[in-house]
């Protein structure tokens, strides 16, 4: 009868270039040290020891946090009606039935808690001008087109016409706070004697592979403009007398207009806006709006101008609100946001 062999119990040695005594003499002492176990069990008691304190502390953060939660929370709600699309005119200012003014503002801050509201409506306005300075070279190169030649032609001028943006803020303070100390006043804006400009200074720089960069860059910035070309405004100045001039069509009749190649008809059945108006102060801020002619509600009336479109506004509460006041909120503000088929969007 053959005999099954038990199965041998096999070890692989590992060869090694340098043999280390010392090494190895080490490791068996510790391996067969007599305290070797009481170390393990020693080291699970503090490894047990130290997650329980962890967890007493982070309970009692989360105690604190809870007892303390108003401190954490946004001491306002935020609101804001915004633009999603703008519509593709080049030359136009487009009138519009439907969309927010002024007095939708008053319906806003008449809601519960509303403690700030701010509304900014663009749009574009054209200022002939008889020489093109440099900074306006750089970033309105083209002024020989034949579109510009239509604009010309509609305004009766011979000087070249320079595309700024119309911005009407309802809120003067807004501008009141960067403006020089007493620059201009309220009463010369609202009355259309003065607007304001912002002309943001520029650092063009030529790349290593040859195109051209951009860069805004504050008056009182301390930094070298190492090989680039300082643009500052050398357009304007306070006291100028200026010239704003716009083009105003139904936004209906010019959704109507397919003949996009040739504006002249539109040109000819546009509304010619024009107002005289004198240069009060030249921001050169980057958190504004770039070219820009800013003026206020009343002022926009008294220039005899048209901007029926809303870029933003923003509103904040009183203080923390609760769920329920803000979805009373959010309900209110989107139906005003509708009127100008406006988005809301909000942070509580």
């Amino acid at each position: 009868r053959t005999q099954r062999r038990r199965p041998s119990r096999r070890s692989t040695i590992r060869s090694r270039k340098n043999y280390r005594p010392e090494w190895l003499w080490n490791q068996r002492k510790l391996r067969f040290h007599p305290l070797r176990q009481i170390g393990c069990v020693l080291l699970v008691l503090c490894m047990n020891l130290a997650l329980s304190s962890s967890a007493d502390v982070l309970q009692d953060t989360i105690d604190r946090l809870y007892v303390h939660r108003d401190t954490f929370l946004p001491e306002k709600s935020e609101f804001r009606i915004i633009r999603t699309y703008f519509p593709l005119s080049s030359s136009f200012t487009l009138r519009q039935e439907n969309h927010l003014t002024p007095a939708d503002l008053e319906e806003i801050r008449a809601l519960p808690h509303i403690q700030s509201v701010q509304g900014r409506w663009t749009e574009k306005v054209f200022v002939p001008v008889d020489r093109v300075g440099e900074l306006f070279a750089y970033n309105q190169p083209d002024t020989d087109t034949p579109l510009n030649r239509q604009i010309t032609d509609a305004l009766g001028t011979d000087g070249t016409p320079l595309e700024l943006n119309l911005c009407v803020v309802s809120d003067f303070s807004e501008l009141e706070s960067i403006l020089p100390q007493g620059s201009v006043s309220k009463e010369e804006i609202d009355s259309g004697q003065k607007v304001i400009l912002n002309l943001p200074q520029y650092v063009v720089s030529t790349r290593s592979d040859g195109s051209t960069s951009y860069s805004v860059r504050l008056p009182e910035d301390p930094m070298p403009i190492g090989n680039g070309v300082l643009l500052a405004n050398d357009q304007f100045t306070v006291g100028q007398a200026i010239t704003l001039c716009q083009f105003c069509v139904d936004r209906e009749t010019y959704e109507r207009n397919t003949q996009w190649e040739d504006n002249n008809a539109l040109f000819a059945s546009a509304e010619k806006r024009t107002a005289e108006t004198t240069v009060g102060a030249i921001l050169a801020a980057d958190s504004m709006r770039f070219y820009t002619v800013f003026t206020t509600p009343e002022g926009l009336s008294s220039l005899g101008l048209c901007c029926d479109y809303t870029s933003e506004i923003e509103m904040e509460t009183d203080g923390p609100t609760d769920a329920e006041t803000d979805a009373l909120l959010q309900s209110a503000l989107t139906r005003i946001a509708a009127r100008e088929d406006m988005d809301l969007s909000y942070y509580t």
